[in-house]
């Protein structure tokens, strides 16, 4: 394990890289039965409750249920302290998991952006829905998102997190990606690979609360041709609209990423993405890194609190 000297430097990410996640309850049994996908069907599993010390509520919380290193127990919530490049005025975000609910015919844990109270949001993450689940083997999954209509799902869900996360895994996923406007109105499909990799685990000392945490970085590839009746992109081009879309980013930045002249450049730098820290989910992004040269509309995100709160409304998807 390595570890970091409490740094205190900024956590830098990218509008354009794809993520998010799932939530937390209180006050119900140990043992939880949810859907889960399994590339192609959908079973029931029961998902046994792992020990160890709950990350907010304590002692009468709902158990932890779901992946260990993510959980999903619906009504758990995080709260982001978010600062986008180059303005110096923090938002905020708290994104709190729901109940499972059907998403493009699989059932999945929505993690559902809102206000954090008393504190200004981000307008641009507010109303976001990602949805995750835990496949029969045990790997976190996301499903897509949607966010005002703008809906984004992969077939099968790419893979965030192995059943066991250790430093320096890879894999590389396989699927179908589709994005549509309100109305289903397409706006780009195509086969893509996803290429993730795990750092070493690193101390990073958050605001809220100091965590042990490994980073998910990913590589989006796509090997097949633009779809009729899209938008037209392919290559570069659609893996970055992908990895915006997924993300929460309005189509008008997502469009303006994929059509930015970057083809020259990665899809998404390797060294950026996701922190998660073992029983507490997603902590951080690109925590310690600053702005590279792949980067644009930089976004700044830290937990800052977590809890167990009210459990978000279902939303009817297709």
């Amino acid at each position: 394990m390595t570890t970091h000297p409490r740094p205190r430097a900024a956590v830098l990410v990218i509008a354009a890289s794809a993520l998010a996640l799932a939530g937390f309850g209180s006050c119900s049994p140990d043992v939880w039965t949810m859907a889960v996908d399994t590339g192609g069907v959908a079973i029931d599993a029961t998902l046994h409750a792992r020990p160890g010390d709950l990350d907010a509520a304590g002692g009468g919380s709902r158990a932890r249920v779901g992946h260990p290193w993510f959980p999903l127990t619906p009504g758990r919530y995080t709260d982001f302290r978010i600062l986008r490049y180059p303005s110096p005025e923090p938002t905020y975000v708290r994104a709190t998991l729901g109940e499972p609910e059907e998403f493009f015919g699989r059932m999945a844990t929505p993690w559902v952006y809102g206000p954090v109270p008393g504190l200004p949001v981000d307008e641009s993450l507010e109303g976001l829905r990602q949805y995750y689940s835990v496949d029969a083997a045990g790997a976190l999954r996301m499903h897509g998102s949607e966010n005002d209509g703008i809906m984004s799902y992969m077939d099968p869900p790419i893979r965030h997190l192995p059943p066991t996360p250790v430093p320096q895994a890879t894999w590389i996923d396989t699927t179908f990606f589709r994005s549509f406007f309100p109305g289903m109105v397409p706006i780009f499909a195509g086969a893509q690979t996803y290429t993730s990799t795990l750092s070493d685990r690193v101390f990073l000392d958050l605001p809220g609360k100091p965590a042990h945490a490994l980073r998910r970085a990913q590589v989006i590839d796509e090997f097949e041709g633009p779809v009729p009746g899209t938008l037209g992109l392919s290559g570069l081009d659609g893996a970055i609209l992908a990895a915006a879309l997924l993300d929460g980013a309005s189509p008008e930045l997502a469009l303006a990423a994929a059509r930015g002249g970057r083809r020259d450049r990665p899809a998404l730098d390797p060294l950026k993405g996701i922190w998660f820290a073992r029983g507490q989910g997603f902590v951080a992004r690109d925590y310690p890194h600053g702005p590279g040269t792949t980067n644009i509309n930089i976004t700044t995100y830290e937990r800052i609190d977590s809890g167990f709160g009210p459990v978000p409304p279902a939303q009817t998807t297709p």
